[in-house]
């Protein structure tokens, strides 16, 4: 046994150095020494620096900034995760950016929403409330191959070389409230059949269809509430996926009386496709966004002058315009006064307007001189307010697919559930 021959000092007695040494990431050169003694942590430390600091850099991800780059405390990220659970994002930003120092505050809004968004994707994992696959589009199609079969609402997966799938969705319901009100319901008394993509529900678009239900009527307001129909969600949004979307819908509209009247935005792979598949349906399309769009062409393509604008617009979409034109004669006439209008005022405008503008106006009065159902002026707000409560449904946050689904088909159940009430008069 060993037996020193000083008496060797107690733990108490002894006095440790301890030290740290860190490279900088960005440059080699430049290094820091931490000193302190007794044991750590320790709220006394001789710090030394050595070489020239380089100075903050960009975020080795930033594609749109070059701003230099410091990373938030980890007391700020704590605080917003522990506030994220009762408050709105907006209103904690607020909070933190009265704190004193710089230190304590988070750098903008966008950094609050986004560590609340990934704060309750975790909590929502935890707990169960997320389907598996998360962000990865293959699993989440091989668990919609899985479920296809016994799922009331997941109707077709189709597939297409250089394509991303496509899923259609639709219950017996939905399309036998289609046959009745947008294909077989007397003059007068049918429903456009509206289409419109929306987008940030999850990994791919979304386009539902949407139209009204003339069974029922809301007491409050005494109009037809908004049912949504059969749904797309696809990656690709050319002329080839929206028929395959619209073909399914026309097999299951077997035998109906007439095809649809299709309403829709500007866009043209939806409107070839819908003609393609319905060759003797009609086509409307929206005048907000045929305005929105005007305005945006003379404003940022042509460069007139506000007063301009609003001349021209009004000479198209206005109460006496093309627009509000009741016979084919009137449209015409009409038409004359507004060409000589945009050749004085804004020349450079006629062509467009003449290529891409007239067609969807002729094809939109020839659709509500035929289809009641199609007012002049016709807009499809019913679908955006649709594609409103889609986001609210998901809290305005993208959703894994198979979950994306269910939340939709809630809604969907949800419609119906309206209708027995309504039927039993409660």
């Amino acid at each position: 046994m060993f037996v020193p021959a000083d008496q060797q000092p107690s733990e108490e007695d002894i006095l440790k150095v301890h030290r740290m040494y860190n490279i900088l990431k960005a440059d080699e050169n430049y290094k820091r020494r931490a000193t302190w003694l007794g044991p750590a942590p320790t709220r006394i430390a001789c710090v030394e620096y050595i070489g020239h600091y380089p100075g903050a850099a960009p975020h080795g991800n930033a594609k749109t900034t070059r701003e230099p780059y410091t990373r938030t405390d980890p007391s700020v990220l704590n605080a917003i995760k522990k506030a994220s659970n009762t408050i709105k994002p907006r209103e904690i930003y607020k909070q933190l950016k009265r704190k004193p120092t710089e230190d304590e505050r988070p750098k903008n809004l966008r950094q609050v929403q986004n560590t609340k968004y990934h704060t309750h994707k975790r909590w929502r994992v935890e707990e169960g409330k997320q389907h598996q696959g998360g962000n990865n589009l293959g699993d989440n199609i091989n668990q919609l191959h899985n479920a296809i079969h016994d799922h009331p609402f997941i109707q077709e997966i189709f597939y297409r070389k250089q394509h991303v799938p496509g899923i259609v969705l639709f219950t017996t319901q939905q399309i036998r409230d289609i046959r009745r009100f947008c294909c077989s319901s007397p003059p007068g008394e049918g429903t456009v059949l509206g289409v419109v993509k929306t987008f940030n529900l999850g990994l791919l678009h979304v386009t539902p269809t949407v139209f009204k239900h003339l069974g029922i009527v809301r007491p409050t307001t005494n109009t037809h509430p908004i049912f949504i129909g059969p749904t797309l969600i696809h990656g690709n949004s050319d002329r080839k996926t929206y028929s395959t979307f619209f073909n399914f819908i026309k097999q299951e509209l077997e035998d109906a009386p007439k095809d649809p009247a299709i309403g829709s935005d500007e866009e043209m792979a939806i409107r070839i496709a819908a003609k393609s598949v319905f060759p003797t349906g009609s086509l409307i399309s929206c005048s907000r966004h045929l305005k929105s769009n005007m305005i945006l062409y003379l404003r940022d393509k042509v460069g007139v002058a506000t007063r301009t604008r609003n001349n021209i617009v009004s000479a198209v979409l206005g109460p006496g315009g093309l627009t509000s034109s009741p016979t084919i004669a009137v449209f015409e006439d009409r038409l004359t006064n507004t060409q000589t209008t945009i050749n004085d005022q804004a020349p450079a405008y006629l062509q467009h307007f003449t290529s891409r503008v007239l067609p969807i106006l002729q094809q939109n009065l020839g659709t509500m001189l035929t289809r009641t159902e199609a007012s002049h002026n016709w807009t499809n707000n019913n679908c955006e307010s649709m594609n409103h409560i889609l986001k609210m449904k998901i809290e305005w946050r993208p959703q894994a697919i198979p979950r994306l689904i269910d939340s939709i088909h809630e809604i969907v159940k949800g419609h119906y559930n309206d209708v027995e009430r309504a039927i039993m008069g409660r």
